[in-house]
């Protein structure tokens, strides 16, 4: 097998510079508290089910994971708040279904896009009306 010019340059490069990569590791997250930012009042229940993946989270990664509600404007106040927040993965925006219905509504009065501008990291939870659960009785 032969290499070209191009090919034997690539490879050179990338032998030289992987000396460098122990210096490069990144940090482990978490390495901070995070903030679970709620849009709702304290004892609704966006705000108790974020409390709750709060406390196993915490527990899990070793790390202080902070709820701190801020209610408002259908959820429009925390997730600006969010929205200013850096993007490093240390704030969350618990959402719910507001969070997109807000942007079809207000969409000419909004500075973010809730597909765009935000990254689901998981879900926790789904309300179901008295009507459907029924049926799964």
């Amino acid at each position: 097998m032969r290499l070209n010019r191009r090919e034997a340059l690539c490879a050179l490069s990338g032998l030289a510079f992987s000396g460098f990569a122990p210096l490069s590791l990144a940090q482990s997250y978490p390495n901070k508290p995070v903030r679970a930012i709620v849009p709702y009042p304290a004892g609704g229940i966006v705000d108790i089910m974020g409390r709750l993946i709060a406390e196993r989270v915490s527990a899990n990664w070793g790390t202080q994971v902070i709820v701190e509600p801020r209610p408002g404007a259908n959820g429009m106040i925390a997730t600006e708040a969010v929205l200013s927040a850096p993007a490093d993965g240390y704030t969350w925006l618990i959402a719910s279904a507001s969070h997109v219905s807000n942007a079809s509504i207000y969409k000419n009065e909004l500075r973010w896009d809730p597909i765009r501008d935000f990254a689901p990291i998981g879900m926790f939870g789904k309300a179901r009306s008295e009507e459907h659960t029924s049926e799964l009785q």
